[in-house]
């Protein structure tokens, strides 16, 4: 067995169609168990019940009806915090009694503390992400985001609007930051990017996986007032974090990038 890569370890197929939704199948992932792995494990592949085929045909047989309805079952994975070492035989060791009876809408804790849930769709982007490459011809702070702490989760972060999620990201920002932004302005802008950092999803989520961009101006204050700094949306900043968000950046750049 290998350490899964991503590192989640159990996945939810859900029957989100049912007007009461229904839990499907909880299983573990298949490197833990010992089953065969695809070459590309997403989300389209646990929703088709291929991992229990034959060892469940009862709950494959349900999960071909729903796709022949085209309403798939709803997939989670669920991540472990991160503290458990490297080891397959370690991370599998009594999970499987841990998913056993498990209530799995309600989540799922590994040794006491509660473990990370996203959907397929996040699974997706991170199993698929590309290498993002940052402009050269702007400016632009880079962001670790180390901790969800008022973001809610990188679930959030990835679909939440990006003026609200601004709004929050902000009050993690230090005074430096307005410092570098109150100058910014329509012919010189300035960006700021929120990346993962190696504390946000440990193992799930990688090292400099882009949550989010925004295009800053700035404010100049008065003796009175203080200089501050706000997002605005153009044109350019949205063709810009269509190619950006979701990329994953080299770590040499997850840094605060100091400006000539």
């Amino acid at each position: 067995m290998v350490v899964p890569d991503p590192r989640w370890l159990v996945y939810t197929l859900t029957d989100s169609a049912s007007s009461i939704p229904g839990m499907l199948h909880v299983g573990a992932h298949p490197a833990l168990a010992a089953r065969p792995v695809p070459a590309v494990l997403d989300s389209s592949w646990l929703a088709s019940g291929e991992d229990f085929r034959v060892t469940n045909p009862g709950t494959y047989e349900r999960v071909q009806e729903l796709w022949n309805r085209g309403e798939p079952p709803t997939v989670h994975v669920i991540s472990d915090h991160g503290t458990w070492g490297t080891d397959a035989e370690a991370l599998g060791e009594g999970l499987v009694a841990e998913v056993e009876g498990i209530d799995a809408l309600e989540g799922l804790a590994f040794r006491g503390r509660p473990g990370f849930r996203y959907s397929g769709n996040t699974l997706d982007r991170v199993v698929l992400a590309r290498r993002g490459v940052l402009p050269d011809w702007t400016r632009i702070l880079v962001f670790q985001v180390q901790r969800p702490d008022g973001l809610g989760s990188v679930e959030e972060m990835l679909g939440s609007p990006p003026v609200n999620q601004f709004a929050r990201l902000r009050t993690q920002l230090g005074p430096d930051v307005t410092a570098s932004f109150r100058t910014a302005s329509e012919d010189h802008p300035a960006f700021l990017l929120a990346v993962a950092g190696p504390r946000l999803g440990p193992h799930m989520i990688p090292t400099g996986f882009v949550l989010g961009l925004w295009e800053i101006r700035g404010r100049f204050g008065d003796a009175r007032e203080r200089g501050d700094y706000y997002a605005v949306e153009t044109p350019k900043l949205a063709a810009l974090r269509a190619s950006l968000v979701g990329t994953v950046v080299d770590a040499p750049a997850v840094t605060h990038k100091r400006w000539a």
